[in-house]
């Protein structure tokens, strides 16, 4: 299967960013229905969205490097290189989850709410590994 889904304007769309996205799609559909029901407002998830994805996605990427590290010695120009596609999801996770408590605890909710709506995003390592990209 050709990696490429299809290109906008000479950049390649991968298929794995398509899944990614769709699975950061659901876990935020999820999440807000569980925020509507545990009282959590609206803006507070929203808050936590801006903060957690791109932390998320940072973290993922930072754990892939630190574990990596012998290529990107000999490569600091690709340490900034997202569209190379490699991340270490388990920091995705830790990033995504320290983010989240911050916003939460200086909003003053209890840490049983807030948990709850962390378990709205499991969609990403089951799509990791689907398409072999779990490192």
């Amino acid at each position: 299967m050709d990696p490429v889904a299809f290109k906008v304007f000479g950049i390649e769309i991968m298929w794995y960013s398509i899944l990614i996205t769709i699975g950061i799609i659901i876990g935020a559909i999820l999440a807000f229905k569980e925020a509507e029901r545990l009282g959590i407002g609206e803006d507070n998830l929203i808050d936590l969205l801006l903060y957690a994805i791109p932390l998320a996605v940072l973290g993922a990427r930072i754990h892939y490097i630190i574990f990596t590290w012998d290529y990107y010695s000999q490569n600091p120009k690709e340490i900034l290189h997202f569209r190379g596609g490699r991340f270490g999801y388990s920091w995705c996770y830790y990033s995504r989850s320290y983010s989240s408590h911050c916003i939460f605890k200086e909003k003053k909710f209890r840490f049983l709410d807030y948990s709850r709506l962390l378990c709205s995003f499991p969609c990403t390592r089951t799509r990791n590994r689907t398409v072999g990209k779990l490192y």
